[in-house]
């Protein structure tokens, strides 16, 4: 087993007895007293069971000891008593304690048995020993019991050994240090000893030791009040985000690149990096601030001591001694108020931003961050704001004036005082020559150039309704507050034409509104335009006069009701491009109920069966309704969802193909849902926002809408060809003066109890698609407009003057020519209406009923109209008499047609007159010019009457009867006997005249008769 490193305590007997080299030899006794000796102990036993069964037995031992105390006082008392004596065991005890363990009181030790050691020089034997001497005959190991055991680690080979060692001895090692130890106490009490550990070990003195600890405690002390007394737990941590992350200026241009307007908030700094400064113009703000700054590490301790010194005399803060780190820390920071605690906090942040930055970045950093007066912040501002120049064309006479307004903007700035600017300025310039950053010219030549100001400019507000709408969507984009965009410094590229709103911006000024309410309150009005292939919106007009800035854009925030504005979108398009339908396609125009709702036309006139063509160009509402009942609401639904138009899940009903929504649209989002028809059937979803740049020149946003087809080609192209009839003999018949084509559709919308809350005029060509807007912002009984006020009035009105006005010195677009799949045909009017049937016209289709229309090759009609063929015969005719015997026609036709009445005699034949009449109906001619005696033919030819009408003769087969006026008085005597008893000639004759007319079916003027 290895001998543990722990050595054994020896006896020994007075300390002044040892013999000198004992003395000097290191003592390693348990010098730490009762406790420590303990711990070495049970640590040495292993794991918490053996301390604790060690403490255990030191209680034990410790009562134990207690009957020992006679002796040990003895032993005390045969201490020398003199004072020397005393003092040279003092200073021998720490060498005895540091020989090896060795009981001083020896003879008073005893053994586990109780027997004394004998020899007080004689160490005690180790338990080692003991075993050898035990063990006087070797043994043999087991063989096997070597081979099976597995060979142990040198660590735990050690621990097993030392714990076997510790478990033979911890009783006597115990007892030993008890006794060890509570001698020394005994001795420390009698000797008056300082007491180190308990151990009773006089104390060394350590003079500069104790003052370095001294000083250490009383500094200590100090920084623990500074720090409460500072508040300094609640200092801030730097943040140099603060500084680069500053509100910046930006810039907003137009769509041909032009500058629009600047983009500021409540800072206007305009950031640029320190290349861009001449190192001339560097130099002035380091004369004028901060001389030793590429010198110091944030703290200039020169400046400081002197203005320190300063202060004391001044009584107060009459000097800062500000770094440009530390004027920088404070204005991103801190505030301005002096205080200890302020400057303290100011200091320590500027050192940490001066370890975390380089010299060039945080001069950059204060000329880009640092406040001149007059609104601009950074050195670029400035030099735009006072002088009309960018930084790197100032002059040193510029420089200086902008330097000096850093001190006190109120004060030395060029526009607060001319006199305080130039004397600073002059101090500056001075401090450069001194430095020798100037030469003498240089100085001289600053020093007396004329300062020259810019006049700023009175506030504008250029374009504000477009600006404001821009912002708008820049901040959904980048997902910030308006606060970030206008202080983030971004260069936004928009989509504004200038030409397009400047022209839109004029019409608002213009006298096109309807009138003011009973109480003066002014009609309002809104307007958008979009170019019809990119989705870009080049003008808006949100009011009719614009006064603050983020106010009401009427153009993108109003949500009002469309009215029929509504309908070639719900209705007509999905109709056309997904149902089959075509333009001419026939509708029912009468009153229907459908399922309590009943839908009525404008003018409550219904003119039976329509083409969809007319339905829309005299904006029907009942046929509308009908077909939108055929297609779905859902079809309707999704085609608005599909063009932008926002719904809520309460627009489902038939009312929705009238324009009533719970909430309604914008002029911005109806004038893009109207592109469609304009560019072959692709929408763009309106956007005001090309790209967007960050001040580093990163682009963050990049608009790439390639548009998403929504209807067919042909369908687009038969949607501009029916709201082109619109805008020509339609509703929005005012446009057709705008002396350019274009399309587009009406809306009105009423109120109950009379009068209209809003009108509207949707209007495209091939460039661009507007949509126009009046009404109240609150509407009310008072507040209305009449109920003669319609879309195809006012609204009509200014979108017909903005076209004519914008092409007035341009080319005029034209639409686009038919597509392949389109084909043109002649239909007949007149069938649509008799016939319920769109038909192809025939040769003898009078021009005025004919009209071309246009089809899809694969839905096209086929059948040639029939309503121009000769109408049938009377369906019954005869001949009576009136009261006064003349003869009286009674008619009944078999079609609609005007019918001849024709008088045949000898030597005349005459037509009496036309009567009109369709089937079903009865019609009566008395002949009132026949003479008695004659025997007369009439004839009753039908003729059909859209042709007569339109100079074209077209007879059906006549109807003859012949017949005799019965005048009284103009008989002879004879005659009125033979009538008188019902017989005689005259009788005979006519019914030999009626019994002729039922054979006779064929006029003798009309050959071709079947």
């Amino acid at each position: 087993m290895k001998k543990s490193k722990r050595r054994q305590i020896q006896v020994q007997q007075d300390p002044d007895e040892m013999p000198r080299q004992e003395q000097d030899e290191p003592v390693e006794a348990e010098a730490e007293g009762t406790e420590n000796a303990d711990e070495q102990v049970t640590i040495r036993s292993g794991g918490r069971k053996a301390r604790k069964k060690a403490k255990m037995e030191e209680r034990k031992a410790a009562k134990s000891f207690d009957s020992e105390d006679a002796s040990l006082d003895e032993t005390i008392r045969d201490l020398p008593q003199p004072l020397e004596e005393m003092h040279a065991r003092r200073k021998a005890m720490p060498e005895l304690m540091r020989e090896k363990p060795q009981d001083v009181f020896a003879d008073e030790i005893e053994d586990e048995t109780g027997d004394e050691v004998a020899g007080g020089d004689q160490p005690l034997e180790s338990p080692d020993h003991q075993d050898e001497a035990n063990d006087s005959e070797p043994q043999e190991p087991e063989e096997n019991d070597e081979e099976n055991k597995p060979e142990k680690s040198p660590r735990k080979r050690k621990r097993d050994e030392e714990a076997a060692y510790f478990s033979r001895e911890s009783d006597l090692k115990k007892r030993t240090a008890l006794r060890y130890a509570r001698s020394r106490r005994k001795a420390a009490r009698v000797l008056h000893t300082p007491n180190i550990n308990r151990t009773g070990v006089p104390r060394k003195s350590h003079f500069f030791r104790n003052s370095f600890l001294t000083v250490l405690s009383l500094g200590v002390i100090v920084l623990i009040g500074a720090f409460f007394y500072f508040d300094m737990a609640n200092w801030q941590s730097l943040d140099v985000d603060r500084i680069t992350a500053a509100a910046q200026t930006g810039r907003m241009y137009d769509n041909a690149g032009e500058l629009i307007t600047v983009i500021k908030g409540v800072e206007n700094r305009v950031v640029i990096p320190l290349e861009e400064i001449p190192e001339d113009i560097q130099n002035v703000f380091l004369a004028a601030e901060d001389l030793r700054f590429y010198k110091h590490h944030g703290i200039d301790f020169v400046r400081l001591f002197g203005a320190v010194v300063a202060n004391v005399k001044e009584g107060g803060f009459a000097q800062g001694a500000s770094t440009i780190t530390m004027q920088l820390i404070r204005q991103s920071h801190l505030s301005t108020q002096k205080t200890i605690a302020r400057k303290l906090e100011e200091v320590y942040l500027a050192f940490m931003l001066e370890q975390s930055m380089s010299k060039d970045d945080i001069l950059a950093m204060y000329l880009n961050y640092i406040y001149f007066g007059n609104g601009a912040y950074g050195l670029q501002t400035a030099a735009q704001t006072y002088f009309g120049v960018d930084a790197k064309d100032l002059s040193l006479t510029q420089a200086a004036a902008l330097a000096s307004s850093i001190k006190a903007p109120s004060y030395y700035s060029p526009t607060a005082s001319e006199s305080n600017n130039r004397s600073r300025r002059r101090y500056i310039l001075d401090t450069m020559l001194e430095q020798k950053m100037i030469s003498q010219d240089e100085h001289d030549n600053a020093a007396k150039a004329e300062l020259v100001l810019v006049k700023k400019p009175a506030e504008d507000l250029p374009y504000g309704w477009f600006v404001d709408a821009v912002l708008v969507e820049a901040e959904s984009i980048l997902g910030v507050s308006s606060d970030q965009v206008l202080s983030g410094g971004y260069t936004i590229d928009t989509t504004l034409s200038r030409t397009h709103q400047e022209t839109l911006e004029k019409q608002f000024k213009t006298d096109v509104f309807p009138a003011k309410a009973s109480d003066g309150t002014a009609v309002q009005g809104a307007a958008a335009c979009v170019n019809v292939k990119t989705g870009e919106v080049l003008a808006v007009v949100g009011g009719r006069e614009y006064t603050v800035r983020r106010g009401l854009n009427r153009a993108t925030q109003l949500r009002r009701q469309p009215g029929s504005s509504l309908k070639p979108l719900v209705v007509f398009a999905p109709a056309i491009d997904r149902f089959g339908y075509m333009t001419a396609s026939v509708l029912k125009d009468e009153p229907i109920n459908f399922n309590g709702y009943k839908p009525r036309n404008s003018s409550y006139t219904y003119y039976g069966n329509v083409s969809i063509r007319s339905a829309i160009t005299s904006s029907l509402n009942v046929s509308t309704v009908s077909l939108f009942n055929d297609i779905g609401v859902a079809a309707g639904r999704e085609y608005l969802e599909k063009v932008g138009i926002p719904l809520d899940a309460r627009d489902a009903s038939l009312s929705l193909a009238l324009g009533s929504m719970t909430y309604g649209v914008s002029p911005v989002q109806l004038a893009a849902a109207y592109s469609p028809f304009a560019n072959g059937g692709k929408f763009y979803s309106p956007h005001f926002v090309r790209k967007i740049t960050d001040p580093t020149g990163r682009v963050v946003y990049q608009n790439r809408d390639s548009g998403t087809r929504v209807i067919k080609e042909t369908t687009s192209f038969l949607m501009t060809s029916l709201l082109q009839s619109v805008t020509s003999s339609g509703t929005g018949a005012k446009l057709s003066g705008a002396g350019t084509p274009v399309a587009g559709k009406t809306g009105t919308v009423n109120m109950t109890g009379g009068g209209n809350r809003d009108i509207w005029m949707a209007a495209y060509n091939s460039e661009i698609s507007t949509a126009f807007w009046m009404g109240f912002d609150e509407s009310d009984s008072k507040h209305k407009m009449q109920s003669w006020v319609s879309g195809g009035d006012n609204t009509a009105a200014m979108a017909r003057n903005y076209f004519k006005a914008l092409y007035q010195n341009r080319s005029k677009p034209q639409f686009a020519s038919a597509p392949k799949g389109i084909v043109a045909l002649e239909i007949d009017k007149q069938a649509i209406k008799w016939r319920g049937e769109a038909m192809l016209a025939v040769d003898v289709t009078p021009k005025a009923y004919r009209y071309t229309e246009y089809f899809t090759s694969d839905n096209r009609p086929t059948r040639k109209s029939d309503v121009w063929t000769p109408p049938r015969s009377a369906n019954k005719f005869t001949v009576g008499h009136s009261d006064q015997g003349y003869p009286q026609l009674m008619i009944q036709p078999s079609d609609t047609a005007i019918y001849r009445v024709q008088r045949d005699t000898e030597g005349e034949s005459f037509i009496l007159t036309e009567l009109y009449g369709s089937a079903g109906e009865t019609l009566y001619y008395t002949d009132t010019s026949a003479r008695a005696g004659i025997v007369y033919t009439y004839r009753v030819i039908p003729v059909h009457a859209e042709l007569l009408n339109n100079g074209v003769l077209l007879e059906g087969v006549q109807s003859v009867q012949v017949a005799q006026a019965r005048i009284s008085g103009g008989q002879s005597i004879w005659d009125s006997v033979l009538d008188f008893f019902g017989g005689g000639k005259t009788a005979e004759v006519e019914q030999d005249v009626v019994e002729s007319m039922t054979e006779n079916q064929t006029s003798i003027f009309w050959n071709n008769a079947p």
